[in-house]
């Protein structure tokens, strides 16, 4: 069995650590460990006798993008898996090209897996798409009103999830958004609520979140119309969007593409409990 080891970055291999984990431009990282802001001890890394295999940053928080090689075998992936069980995330996130993206070692080191997720990306200066007079914004203190309540347990009923952590309580799952900068979108005809989204300025580039449609109402262009509405409104104010939907929802990829997204990375979500 490959020995594998566990330490933090140095100084001294810093640059082989940039080099691993693909940064171009050196310059925020190193600016950031000058003044304190992070520190080596959480720039970690897993070794073995090839060299690095895996590094990620800890800054303690309950999220780890790690960056993982390709080609780790399935012990390495458990072994990785493992440690990371032992630190304070309590979900990670695997990109294709950047990790091996294998459930079972995950599943033996105590992690639950949660759905693989395509990644698309939308250049939101090439086209327009049509603003629906039927989408209005609401205030973000809307989410726990009846309505929106309706619809985000109506999607549960239906065997979604709500929210970035996978929830399935909408009560619950929606608190986390009340105290973030994202804007509500509500699409209703003749006084009902028929679908909603959450679009998320982030400087990045803008993203739409939570995206559904009433399940008795499906099939009728409306959520491919309140997806296009977002993107004109993202297209005031951002170059680009990004978003994510589960591998197998299949009705989501064709909105996407539709509207003129490109399909690029899977995604692999675990978490604890």
């Amino acid at each position: 069995m490959t020995p594998y080891t566990f330490d933090h970055v140095t100084a001294d291999t810093l640059p082989d650590h940039l080099t691993f984990v693909g940064v171009h431009d050196p310059a925020p990282l190193q600016a950031r460990l000058a003044d304190g802001r992070l520190a080596f001890t959480q720039l970690r890394r897993m070794r073995s006798p090839r060299g690095t295999e895996a590094s990620w940053t800890d800054t303690g928080g309950p999220l780890l993008f790690p960056r993982v090689r390709t080609d780790l075998p399935t012990d390495g992936v458990h072994a990785l898996a493992r440690e990371l069980a032992r630190g304070t995330a309590t979900r990670v996130i695997l990109n294709e090209g950047h990790a091996p993206l294998t459930d079972a070692p995950w599943q033996a080191a105590g992690w639950t897996l949660d759905p693989h997720a395509v990644m698309a990306l939308t250049d939101l200066t090439a086209r327009t798409w049509p603003l629906d007079p039927r989408v209005q914004e609401r205030p973000l203190a809307d989410l726990l009103a009846p309505d929106l309540l309706d619809l985000y347990a109506a999607l549960t009923r239906d065997g979604g999830v709500i929210g970035d952590t996978g929830g399935t309580d909408p009560h619950a799952a929606l608190q986390d958004d009340l105290h973030s900068d994202r804007r509500l979108h509500v699409l209703t005809d003749a006084g009902q609520v028929l679908g909603a989204a959450l679009l998320d300025p982030d400087p990045r580039g803008a993203g739409i979140h939570m995206l559904g449609v009433r399940p008795d109402r499906r099939g009728h262009g409306l959520g491919g119309a309140l997806h296009a509405h977002l993107l004109a409104v993202a297209s005031r104010t951002h170059a680009r969007h990004g978003g994510t939907t589960e591998y197998a929802n299949h009705a989501m990829r064709r909105i996407f593409e539709r509207n003129g997204c490109t399909l690029t990375e899977q995604k692999q979500f675990v978490r604890t409990g």
